[in-house]
């Protein structure tokens, strides 16, 4: 079986300095360069997420990070959750950094609040019949529940105290479905 164009490229592109990589992807955004049709974006995001946690390298961070925006402006359906864990994971591992693109935890806590479909008071009353919602709502519920996933990795080590209103909705996680 013939290897894609798509493929090759993002298998080259695997193999190069985060630097070179960034480039290539302002370069499409941009308009001076064109990728396949059947390019793997996800892919490049994964993987850049995966050197990125590997290495600790903020460069591959901005990398896969970028991806993922872009994957976001591509499908209003696709959800920045792994953009996010890997923001968490990093924070963890790398400390917090108030006012940097990658390190600071308060890009993640405005991701949460910004993306929140219910109050925290409507959530808790859905919690407490959920077996009874539609489908539709509980799939509400489940993304607030992963996106409390990523909170519960910077606030298991003390990285949220500065924002005493996660504390109700962390609290809730264990109860949603």
């Amino acid at each position: 079986m013939k290897e894609s164009e798509a493929m090759r490229i993002l298998q080259e592109l695997l193999h190069q300095d985060p630097a070179a990589v960034q480039n290539w992807i302002m370069d499409i955004w941009q308009g001076r360069r064109q990728a396949p049709d059947d390019f793997n974006w996800l892919g490049l995001a994964q993987a850049a997420a995966a050197e990125a946690r590997a290495s600790l390298s903020l460069s591959w961070a901005r990398v896969a990070l970028s991806t993922y925006d872009y994957l976001s402006t591509q499908s209003p359906a696709y959800d920045q959750n792994s953009a996010m864990m890997l923001r968490a994971y990093l924070i963890r591992h790398m400390g917090p950094r108030g006012g940097d693109e990658i390190l600071d935890p308060a890009i993640i806590v405005r991701w949460f609040f910004d993306n929140l479909p219910l109050s925290r008071e409507e959530a808790e009353q859905w919690a407490r019949n959920w077996q009874n919602l539609s489908r539709a709502q509980i799939k509400i519920l489940r993304q607030i529940k992963n996106h409390l996933s990523v909170l519960h990795l910077l606030a298991e080590q003390h990285l949220l105290d500065a924002y005493p209103e996660l504390a109700g909705w962390l609290a809730l996680q264990d109860r949603l479905p």
